[in-house]
C-alpha cells in the first residue's frame, strides 16, 4: 500500500490492507479508516498521533507486549475500544484475523482541546484495551458511516462529531467529571443573533464549526455547550432545520428544479435533502411541492 493522503506513514499501515483515507471527511487533525487485520498482525500505532480502534467483528485473540517485555494474553469482545495515546505503546499482537475501525488524532488538535477544556495535557488517557466507552463508540459510528457515505451531511457535522470525539477521548479517564462540564450557560442574546445571522447569509454554503465558533468570539468547546444551552439544538441540528425551513419555501416557486433547491440550501445533493425531508418531515420533496 503507498502512502495516504493524509500523511499516515506507510510502516503504521504495513498490516493494515483495507484502509479508507478520510480526506473526503474534511476534518483537521483526524483520520478516520476501516481496515481489515490478518492472523498475527500489529495494530499500527504512532508517536505522533493518538489512536482509538474499535472492533467491528467478533471476538479476537491476541497479546500485549509491555516495553520491560511482560507479555498479557487478551480477547477482545466485539464494539471494544483500545485507546492509544501518542507515544511509546505496549505493542499489540493479533492471532485471528479482525474488521476494525481506525480513529487516529493529531496531538496538537487534541491538545487544543484541552486548552479549551482547562485541562492539563498530563490528563490525556493512558493506554487502555478492550474497554466500552459509550459516547465514543456512538461518536466513531457516525463518522463511519459519514466516511462510507462520502460524508453527504457536510462540513459543521463532521467538525462537531470529530470535536465531540476528542472532547471523550480527553475526558476518557474522568467520565465521572463530566456532569461538570455540561452545565454551562447560553451565548449572550447579542452573540447568538449574530451567530444566527451569520448562519442565514451563508446557509448555501459549507458552514464549518470553526467558522461558527470564531462569529461568537468562543472556544470550539464553549461554543457547542453553550449554543446548545441557548437554543436546544446543536449548531448541526439548527442548521438542518433551518436548510429544510428554506427549502420548504423555495420549493414552493416552480421555476426551480429540486436540484437547485438542494444546492441553494447548502444540502450536498438532492438525495442528500430528501433524505432529509424524509426523516425529518415524514415527506419527500417532491411531495412537498406537489401537496403545498
Amino acid at each position: 500500500m503507498g502512502e495516504s493522503e493524509r500523511g499516515l506513514e506507510v510502516e503504521e499501515l504495513s498490516n493494515t490492507p483495507k484502509l479508507k483515507s478520510s480526506a473526503s471527511l474534511r476534518c483537521k487533525g483526524l483520520y478516520l479508516g476501516e481496515f481489515h487485520s490478518g492472523v498475527d498482525a500489529v495494530l499500527p500505532s504512532s508517536p505522533g498521533r493518538h489512536v482509538i480502534f474499535q472492533l467491528k467483528s467478533g471476538p479476537t485473540r491476541g497479546e500485549h507486549r509491555l516495553e520491560h517485555g511482560t507479555v498479557i494474553p487478551f480477547t477482545k469482545k466485539p464494539e471494544t475500544i483500545t485507546l492509544v495515546p501518542a507515544g511509546p505503546a505496549p505493542r499489540v499482537s493479533l492471532f485471528t484475523p479482525a474488521d476494525f475501525i481506525y480513529c487516529a488524532m493529531d496531538r496538537e488538535f487534541i491538545g487544543s482541546i484541552a486548552e479549551e477544556m482547562d485541562r492539563n495535557y498530563s490528563t490525556i488517557p493512558s493506554f487502555r484495551s478492550g474497554v466500552h466507552n459509550a459516547s465514543i463508540e456512538a461518536i466513531l459510528q457516525l463518522l463511519s458511516k459519514e466516511l462510507e457515505t462520502g460524508a453527504p451531511s457536510g462540513a459543521l457535522y463532521v467538525d462537531s462529531l470529530a470535536h465531540a470525539l476528542g472532547v471523550r477521548f480527553v475526558l476518557a479517564d474522568e467520565v465521572a467529571r463530566m456532569a461538570g462540564v455540561a452545565t454551562t450557560s447560553g451565548l449572550p442574546p447579542h452573540i447568538l443573533i449574530r451567530v444566527q445571522n451569520r448562519i442565514e447569509a451563508e446557509l448555501g454554503n459549507s458552514l464549518t464549526l470553526e467558522a461558527l465558533s470564531q462569529e461568537s468570539g468562543y472556544s470550539k468547546s464553549h461554543f457547542l455547550r453553550m449554543f446548545q444551552s441557548a437554543v436546544g439544538q446543536t449548531p448541526h441540528q439548527y442548521v438542518l432545520a433551518r436548510r429544510l425551513h428554506r427549502a420548504q419555501q423555495l420549493l414552493k416557486r416552480e421555476h426551480l428544479t429540486i436540484a437547485e433547491v438542494a444546492l441553494s440550501c447548502g444540502f450536498s445533493s438532492q438525495a442528500h435533502m430528501t433524505d432529509a425531508f424524509r426523516k425529518q418531515l415524514q415527506t419527500t420533496p417532491g411531495e412537498y411541492r406537489r401537496n403545498s
